[in-house]
């Protein structure tokens, strides 16, 4: 089996456990991610798996980089919808409308490329799209996050196995237990679920990490949720999330 999951996994547990976001080389993750990205906008993680995304620009010839008067910028870019109108002198002229991707939309969560979606948990939002997707509680008490890393892969998530695992975090983690390994289907793609607890660099108590990593064609996705804090309810939210997946 190639490394890609273990880099993978790896990269998506320095990012659930650690607060500095360079433990996660972008050489790891995604084939690999983009820089910081604004939430809202038009800039998302992993913008080669996401090659539908509605504002690719390429390299565009013959653009008028200057503001029309209605406020839109003229380009030449994918995500534009043109739409001709009949000027007073009878001449037709182009209107160019830009699309933004939101990645939250009517309490949902989809990729830009629409490949995958899930139902936001009540109370949480996205923080971040800069190396991977990270959402947290409205609550800034509540340390309890996850995040989701999106990459490529040519190796079957079958063949991934429990001494893998167990090599790569013990390398990684204090204290490392692998509580739970196993083989298993979400929403129809092929996955393997993990629970682990132990301690990384910078954590300084025990943490309860709980992933999924699912296989759908060469698109590959993990998800970590860090339980770093006492809640009985943030169980039933993985549950949520993970239920409510739709992956096509």
């Amino acid at each position: 089996m190639k490394s890609l999951y273990i880099k993978l996994i790896a990269a998506s547990l320095a990012l659930s456990c650690t607060a500095a976001l360079t433990a996660c080389s972008s050489s790891q993750t995604s084939s690999d991610t983009s820089s910081d990205a604004d939430i809202g906008g038009s800039t998302s993680v992993s913008e080669q798996e996401n090659n539908n995304n509605t504002e690719n620009s390429g390299s565009a010839e013959n653009v008028d980089s200057s503001t029309h008067s209605d406020g839109n910028s003229a380009d030449n870019s994918d995500s534009s919808t043109t739409e001709d109108k009949p000027s007073a002198s009878g001449n037709t002229e182009s209107t160019v409308s830009s699309v933004t991707y939101e990645p939250v939309k009517d309490g949902k969560f989809t990729l830009a490329n629409e490949k995958l979606s899930f139902k936001m948990p009540d109370g949480w939002k996205l923080v971040s799209a800069s190396l991977a997707y990270q959402f947290a509680s409205e609550d800034e008490t509540d340390e309890n996050k996850f995040n989701l890393v999106v990459s490529k892969t040519d190796s079957p998530i079958e063949n991934v196995t429990s001494d893998q695992m167990t090599a790569t975090y013990a390398a990684t983690m204090e204290n490392f237990k692998l509580v739970s390994f196993e083989h298993t289907e979400i929403a129809g793609k092929q996955a393997v679920y993990m629970q682990l607890t132990g301690m990384v660099s910078q954590v300084t108590k025990q943490t309860t990490i709980t992933q999924y990593m699912i296989q759908s064609g060469e698109d590959a996705y993990c998800f970590s949720f860090t339980q770093s804090s006492e809640d009985e309810t943030f169980p039933d939210l993985i549950t949520e999330v993970i239920d409510s997946l739709e992956i096509k």
